[in-house]
């Protein structure tokens, strides 16, 4: 959202911004507050100012360090549309698409449009907040690591995930690892999983299972074979050592 004619006030001290609120105003000024760095950067993500006019020393940081952020505000918020971009194709038939950072009584939090309407990132399910959390981890990261480029996906780098199957539909979790391939050609993935249904449709030498011998040893074996047909109770006899699984 943008304001042609709106300033953004940033200064710690209450009074400061009541008086240039009040000047501001009388001038013909649409008039935000922000009482420090982290409650500005939060709101310049929503909100795209004609001008921001800042205190030097914040409570909580330098005015310095959002001005920093203004200026690459914009690839942030790109990267916040690209996680939830990426989460819908693993969440395929609910998508959710990042609106804004909103603000309560209790603080300020991501909200997203749905089909069932806007959402805050805590009303979610588990599933859907584990994927948006971990990605936006990896990529937030990696962005920050190369400098925000415009062509994030073409980066080298290494995504270690772990448990990256908790709290999924079945059908997410055989989304997850293609999906990330496709995005992220690049990038060497690991992650662990307990489920069978993760196995599906990987190459041989992708499956890295670790055992611990009665000697404490962990030895590693790899999969010879494409995982392409078996059954999920082959598959949880052959790499999770449960056997006779249904009779």
């Amino acid at each position: 959202m943008s304001h042609s004619d709106s300033i953004l006030l940033v200064d710690g001290d209450h009074v400061v911004r009541q008086r240039c609120r009040e000047l501001l105003e009388c001038a013909g000024y649409m008039v935000f507050e922000s009482p420090g760095a982290a409650h500005a950067r939060m709101f310049l993500r929503t909100i795209t100012p004609a001008a921001v006019v800042i205190e030097s020393d914040l409570p909580d940081g330098q005015g310095a360090e959002v001005l920093r952020f203004v200026k690459r505000e914009p690839a942030m918020r790109r990267l916040l549309t690209q996680i939830a971009s990426i989460a819908s194709e693993i969440l395929d038939g609910f998508p959710v698409e990042f609106w804004r950072i909103a603000e309560d009584r209790d603080g300020v939090f991501p909200q997203f449009r749905t089909l069932d309407g806007d959402i805050a990132f805590d009303v979610f399910s588990q599933g859907t907040q584990s994927i948006l959390q971990w990605l936006a981890y990896v990529l937030i990261s990696c962005a920050k690591y190369y400098g925000y480029p415009s062509n994030l996906a073409e980066q080298p780098g290494i995504m270690i995930i772990d448990e990256i199957d908790a709290h999924l539909h079945p059908t997410a979790q055989q989304r997850i690892i293609p999906v990330l391939r496709r995005h992220f050609p690049r990038m060497q993935i690991f992650c662990s999983t307990h489920s069978p249904l993760m196995l599906v449709g990987l190459k041989p030498g992708q499956i890295h299972m670790l055992q611990r011998t009665s000697q404490g040893t962990v030895i590693v074996s790899r999969n010879e074979t494409a995982i392409i047909g078996q059954s999920t109770d082959a598959l949880l006899q052959q790499f999770f050592g449960i056997s006779a699984v249904t009779r």
